[in-house]
């Protein structure tokens, strides 16, 4: 049977990644977003795509013990000409790579659905999400955490690490790190996600 997981999203939808903008209404009481909300208003949840969502949950408990529960989703499109029921999988990542967000790893069952082209035209030209930038006391203590992620290569870049995933990637910092590279930028309090990138069709227009 369907059950409301007590929150409202829509998505900003690229050709293999998107921004899922959620909130959850004051009246509901029970919401793995809650604790999270209460911190301060931001980036609060990262989730991997992965093709065989038992295979790679399989695959970090042999890191990070036990096993963790595959859970099933759903959730209605209806935006851009597109119509339907969206299905997944997924499972909440351990705990140790939940420090800085809500973590988890989804299987698209009906990718058509959700990366539908009609979705993917921005105003700013806004083409694809290329990774986030997260604040850690120990950046290379985290990156090595995230190292066990499916597919994931570790790469130091002096007092930061990155962890490149494909395509994107998640560059680790410390509070100072990140105040060198976004100076005029409020840093929310470690640990925590700090900024993400978007690539742009060009950046002149992206700043519209």
């Amino acid at each position: 049977s369907e059950h409301w997981i007590g929150q409202y999203s829509s998505h900003v939808i690229f050709s293999s990644s998107y921004i899922e903008l959620s909130a959850v209404p004051p009246e509901v009481a029970e919401n793995h977003l809650l604790g999270w909300l209460a911190r301060h208003d931001g980036l609060h949840i990262i989730a991997f795509r992965t093709g065989d969502a038992e295979r790679s949950s399989a695959h970090l408990a042999r890191a990070f013990p036990p096993k963790s529960e595959l859970r099933c989703a759903s959730r209605r499109v209806s935006a851009g000409g597109v119509e339907g029921m969206a299905r997944f999988t997924w499972f909440k990542l351990p705990d140790e790579l939940g420090k800085v967000a809500f973590g988890c790893m989804v299987h698209h069952h009906t990718p058509e659905l959700v990366f539908a082209k009609g979705l993917m035209k921005h105003p700013n030209g806004a083409v694809s999400l290329k990774g986030l930038r997260a604040i850690v006391s120990d950046p290379a203590a985290a990156a090595e955490r995230y190292a066990a992620l499916p597919g994931a290569a570790l790469e130091r870049r002096g007092s930061d690490a990155a962890v490149q995933l494909g395509e994107r990637e998640i560059v680790l910092t410390d509070a100072a790190g990140f105040a060198r590279a976004f100076p005029s930028a409020h840093a929310p309090v470690a640990p925590s996600v700090g900024s993400y990138t978007l690539s742009a069709e060009k950046i002149g227009r992206a700043h519209v």
